[in-house]
């Protein structure tokens, strides 16, 4: 799996990597909006962007909102999470929205959430939520 991640704050963006690496993912990283558009660009096809709401502002993207715009007027399909600590932002229809502080399983039922409009290999070892496995042991559930 590929995953573009745009995060200004290092702490949370080496949880991301370091968990997401734990996993076999490439990931890819901007700490500002032209930034990682260009990065998306380049990279194409990613199965997730994942961004910040408030980063680093360039001089045409200020913020994960300007980012999913910009990336949605040349691939509307594309699966973006716009992570964030404000209480009252909304997105559009098709981005999902984390709020600060979530687990790793959260982000996880999110992409896999995301994954039944179009599937795609998610991550080794993980099962839907609630599903159980040959123990009868149950699938993540937000550790």
């Amino acid at each position: 799996m590929r995953i573009l991640i745009c995060e200004d704050d290092p702490l949370q963006l080496d949880w991301l990597v370091c968990r997401l690496k734990d996993e076999d993912t490439f990931v890819q990283t901007a700490q500002q909006g032209d930034q990682a558009f260009a990065q998306w660009q380049s990279g194409r096809p990613w199965d997730f962007v994942l961004t910040d709401f408030c980063f680093l502002p360039g001089d045409k993207i200020k913020n994960g909102l300007e980012l999913v715009r910009a990336i949605c007027g040349f691939d509307p399909s594309q699966r973006i999470i716009v992570q964030t600590g404000d209480r009252n932002l909304l997105v559009p229809p098709r981005v999902k929205l984390l709020r600060k502080p979530y687990s790793f399983g959260r982000l996880v039922r999110t992409m896999q959430g995301m994954q039944a409009l179009a599937p795609l290999p998610l991550f080794r070892g993980t099962k839907p939520a609630g599903a159980k496995d040959k123990q009868g042991k149950q699938g993540l559930t937000g550790s």
